[in-house]
């Protein structure tokens, strides 16, 4: 019997897992992708839970994730000749880093 997938506010519950069920036969094995993608800062819990056909124990997978909120410190001081403090980097091409 197939359980519908629970519906839950993203917020509280950000983990997403792709597909969201998985049929094997025998001796097969299969891949589910979980992501994460906190909106806000804290501890988020939940299980992965998964069930065999006539077998009474589900298998439990804890799964976790610290969501962190970005901050950078910088000195009130606009540099000279500027109006406001401001860290520029430019233009970056994806998955290019840069440190000032």
């Amino acid at each position: 019997t197939q359980l519908p997938f629970p519906a839950a506010p993203f917020d509280d519950y950000p983990f997403i897992i792709e597909p969201n069920t998985l049929e094997l036969e025998r001796d097969a094995s299969g891949e589910v992708t979980l992501w994460c993608f906190p909106t806000k800062e804290g501890n988020f819990a939940d299980k992965l839970i998964c069930t065999v056909e006539h077998n009474p124990e589900a298998y439990v997978f804890p799964v976790g994730a610290y969501g962190a909120v970005p901050r950078i410190e910088m000195d009130p001081a606009p540099e000279e000749g500027k109006s406001e403090a401001a860290i520029e980097f430019g233009r970056l091409l994806l998955r290019e880093g840069a440190t000032k």
